[in-house]
């Protein structure tokens, strides 16, 4: 009888475990409510007791966290990294060829990073609100970037975009308060640079002041 019912009280034990697991999953958050995308399966995120990390990353000093998103990777999902304060850089591998929307938004220690020649695309607001950035390299390839990608970056001082970029979406550098310098790259089809701000190749429209000009 006894161990009758230490059966039964451990089976209802998993049942607890499994729906409680079941919820969080469902929900599509890990324990610190960061939205877990396509977790299953991926060469880049794997859940360490249910929280969502990158694959290779590792904690270099007591600073944060340097991110290496492993090679072979291509694409980072919208969100990925949303809000994680511990991340300070992040290294993204040329096997990568978009990065998808708010991926990296929040990302508010984030310091500097390098988009690889075979990225596209970088989605809406991917590097949105990161507020300790200040060393961007946009690689020759990138062909679009999107709607506020870098909005908010209130630390940003300088960008330049290179050849291959034809679309700069709305607010891209919007809040950029630091931001006095936009360059673009001299055979550029599509835009131009005149004084630091940015403009279409006519030079028939104004689609950036650097505000952080004096």
């Amino acid at each position: 009888m006894k161990k009758k019912v230490l059966f039964l009280l451990m089976v209802n034990a998993v049942i607890i475990v499994m729906i409680v697991f079941g919820l969080n999953i469902f929900f599509n958050k890990d324990s610190n409510g960061f939205e877990i995308n396509d977790v299953e399966g991926s060469s880049w995120l794997e859940s360490v007791d249910n929280d969502l990390v990158g694959k290779s990353s590792s904690i270099t000093n007591t600073d944060g966290v340097d991110l290496v998103i492993p090679e072979g990777t291509t694409e980072i999902a919208r969100n990925a990294y949303k809000d994680r304060t511990d991340i300070k850089s992040v290294t993204i591998p040329s096997s990568v060829t978009s990065i998808g929307w708010e991926s990296f938004s929040g990302c508010t220690n984030l310091t500097s990073i390098i988009i690889p020649s075979n990225v596209t695309s970088i989605g809406t607001g991917a590097f949105k609100d990161c507020t300790s950035l200040i060393d961007v390299t946009i690689s020759d390839g990138v062909e679009e970037i999107s709607t506020q990608v870098f909005m908010g970056c209130t630390s940003l001082e300088s960008i330049k975009f290179p050849s291959s970029v034809t679309s700069i979406g709305v607010d891209a550098l919007s809040g950029c308060t630091s931001l006095k310098s936009i360059e673009v790259a001299e055979d550029n089809s599509k835009y131009k640079s005149i004084d630091g701000n940015l403009y279409n190749k006519k030079v028939t429209q104004l689609n950036q002041y650097a505000i952080g000009k004096s």
